[in-house]
């Protein structure tokens, strides 16, 4: 069952922020929309988008994809480039390195040893919120190396721990037995963490820790549990297949491998309940971010929740100050469009619509200006462009659609309200296309044009317009 806190306004989106007033549910997206400054105080959450409040954390793990539904992306994390190269070179040593004799055995413990180092590398890496391995580089072939060991004396000691309390507590030393024994991811967590031996054996930071993550813990501890014998498997299976040079480079390699993939698991559970095991992280990265693409302005996020809270014109005021203040922005004109058409204001729509058609003309985006002019006659059926050098344009973008209903509507009238415009004799021949072609008015398109040709006998579109002329006087004639 999902239990996700979801946005009030992006339903598909995770919840980051609530407000205690509006109690309204906000994405990082619509809580970082406001109008408002942020507070000073880096604890406080942004100012709510509809009141101004400050809003409350309802917690980064609820934004973040649960692990258990992450698994295939464990698996796919240590094959990335630099950790199958890293991987591969390691494991090739690993195989060879044993006919050296004892020089041999050294460094395969050496590189066993550096691998480890890698490991909880990438644990931390992926604690602190990346997404890929880390860069290979002197300081992780030579930086706390001692980890390893580290790891040993652990595992060790709770060993004792555990033989210890069976020995010596009777039953109740089994019980503190298997607890050792789930605890071994916690100590690894912790090890990776905070890098302390007495941290990592300490039994108060393990049930801080499984109590903080819950019941997810156990899924955790089985996830570990069969990914241990994958590497076996695998081994068992290339056996029947590969000579024993190669058997053991599979074991070593695919040892590496899902090691890697144990360790990076970890290292996300760390950063889903970063929170409550008070771990800082590095990056965010919410649920279903990377499919987002670039966020939208601030302001068509906010318009978006003024209008879901049926706030038309405060909507508006709010695109058309931003519109008025800051740069050019096609998304803004485009939603500022769309909200007048939505608040019914013809009056301003048709105001706003001659700008930005006349925009969307000098940038050469007529099909766009032809599409504006459509929406807005809609809502204003007498609606006006007053200027003929925007008429043009958007007669012929209708022509070169066949949009003939459009045509006709901006030839309309055309020569009273432009009187002495050179693109008279074109614009009439494209309303006489469109009385035949869009309306089968061959007779009208045939008066018109004969009109064109006596009054403008030197224009450039004359022959084109007599081949029209014949062609429908060749219709009109039908069959012989």
């Amino acid at each position: 069952m999902d239990d996700t806190v979801r946005c009030d306004y992006h339903p598909r989106r995770a919840a980051r922020w609530q407000c205690p007033d509006c109690v309204r549910t906000y994405c990082r997206e619509c809580a970082h929309c406001s109008d408002q400054p942020l507070s000073a105080n880096p604890g406080d959450g942004p100012p709510c988008p509809l009141c101004g409040r400050l809003t409350e954390s309802v917690g980064h793990a609820n934004t973040i994809v649960p692990f258990w539904l992450r698994i295939h992306d464990f698996f796919r994390y240590p094959s990335h480039p630099r950790a199958l190269v890293y991987m591969a070179v390691l494991a090739l040593i690993s195989t060879l390195a044993p006919r050296l004799g004892l020089p041999g055995v050294l460094l395969v413990l050496m590189v066993s040893v550096v691998f480890v180092r890698y490991a909880y590398a990438t644990l931390e890496h992926t604690a602190r919120g990346h997404i890929e391995p880390p860069v290979v580089d002197m300081d992780m072939v030579t930086d706390r190396l001692g980890v390893a060991f580290q790891q040993v004396a652990v595992f060790v000691l709770l060993m004792i721990a555990a033989i210890a309390a069976m020995v010596f507590l009777g039953p109740l030393g089994f019980v503190l037995a298997f607890f050792f024994l789930m605890a071994i991811p916690a100590t690894v967590m912790l090890l990776g963490m905070e890098g302390r031996i007495m941290v990592a054996v300490n039994p108060l930071r393990h049930v801080g820790l499984i109590a903080g993550v819950g019941w997810p813990y156990l899924l955790l501890c089985l996830f570990l549990v069969l990914l241990y014998g994958g590497s076996a498997i695998i081994t068992q299976l290339s056996m029947h297949v590969l000579p024993m040079g190669g058997v053991m480079f599979v074991a070593n390699f695919t040892s590496m491998y899902f090691t890697l993939i144990m360790f990076t698991l970890m290292g996300y559970v760390v950063y889903q309940y970063h929170e409550v095991l008070g771990f800082d992280v590095e990056a965010e990265h919410e649920a279903g971010e990377e499919d987002e693409g670039a966020a939208p302005d601030p302001a068509i996020t906010r318009s978006h929740i003024l209008v879901c809270e049926g706030r038309v014109k405060a909507a508006l005021d709010g695109l058309s100050a931003r519109l008025r203040d800051g740069p050019p922005d096609p998304a803004l004109r485009e939603r500022f469009h769309r909200l007048l058409i939505l608040a019914g204001e013809g009056e301003r729509l048709a105001g706003f619509s001659r700008g930005y058609i006349r925009r969307m003309v000098e940038e050469d985006k007529t099909g766009k200006a032809l599409a504006i002019y459509r929406d807005t006659l809609r809502l204003v059926p007498d609606f006006d462009l007053e200027d003929a050098r925007l008429a043009v344009p958007l007669i012929q973008a209708a022509a070169r659609e066949r949009a003939w209903d459009m045509v006709l509507a901006l030839a309309r009238g055309f020569r009273e309200r432009y009187p002495g415009n050179k693109h008279i004799p074109e614009v009439y021949f494209l309303a006489a296309r469109a009385l035949s072609e869009g309306r089968g008015q061959d007779g009208k398109a045939r008066s018109i044009i004969r009109q064109l040709l006596e009054k403008y006998p030197a224009h450039a579109r004359v022959e084109e317009m007599r081949r029209y002329q014949q062609a429908l006087e060749k219709l009109g004639a039908g069959p012989a």
